[in-house]
């Protein structure tokens, strides 16, 4: 997984930005902020722990945006696990603009109804 240059989210941007420091004061990876419309991530980490790190940044978003209040632990658990979930398993296939996936060279297109 590569790190995106922003993150689109129910219509908002969110420009992620590498700092060059290691951690922050607190000791995050990262920080997500709204004014700026942000998320920071803190240089010097493998990318792994930068990828989490986003994912983290990404559930703090979504549960601001959704009023759910999660402690930092429970942020910190749910985006360890969906991280393993998403890196693990290949959940979404690339799609086209238009929302379909496209056909694999060695798989038929499939068969509209009413052809034979």
């Amino acid at each position: 997984m590569q790190i995106p240059k922003k993150i689109t989210f129910m219509s908002y941007v969110y420009k992620v930005v590498h700092e060059s420091k290691s951690t922050a004061e607190d000791g995050a990876f990262g920080t997500l902020d709204h004014m700026e419309q942000e998320i920071r991530l803190f240089a010097h980490n493998p990318p792994n722990r930068m990828q989490e790190t986003l994912l983290h940044e990404v559930v703090h978003l979504v549960c601001d945006f959704i009023h759910l209040e999660l402690e930092e632990n429970d942020v910190a658990r749910l985006s360890h696990g969906l991280y393993h979930a998403l890196k693990e398993n290949p959940l979404f296939p690339p799609t086209r603009g238009n929302g379909t996936t496209p056909k694999s060279p060695t798989q038929p297109a499939p068969k509209r109804s009413g052809e034979a």
